[in-house]
């Protein structure tokens, strides 16, 4: 069994979206746990009572956002994370792309 911790330096997500892109991953074949969490004080420990945060996590600051993850095998973690990184990135073009169709006053809604 294998924990890991991967950091993605100012990248926030809404928790929403975390808990999502969490529950896509849990699906995947040899993850036993993972948890895409903001790197606040609370969230790491959260993840240290769960026994997911690793030496890397704790360098996290709270703009930064942590993949935690335990996997029965390298081969596991190596796709979760290849995994999770293409969610987070799918996650953040639908996000600029809303910003951009989004109207800001009533008369460019027109």
């Amino acid at each position: 069994m294998i924990v890991k911790n991967v950091i993605q330096e100012n990248t926030y997500l809404d928790s929403i979206i975390l808990m999502s892109i969490s529950n896509q991953l849990r699906q995947l074949d040899g993850v036993i746990e993972v948890a895409a969490i903001m790197g606040t004080e609370a969230n790491k420990e959260i993840l240290k009572n769960i026994e997911l945060l690793a030496a890397e996590g704790r360098k996290a600051k709270p703009g930064d956002l942590i993949i935690a993850l335990k996997a029965q095998n390298d081969a596991a973690v190596m796709y979760v994370i290849t995994k999770a990184q293409e969610l987070i990135q799918q996650r953040a073009l639908m996000s600029e792309a809303q910003e951009e169709t989004t109207p800001m006053s009533y008369d460019s809604a027109l």
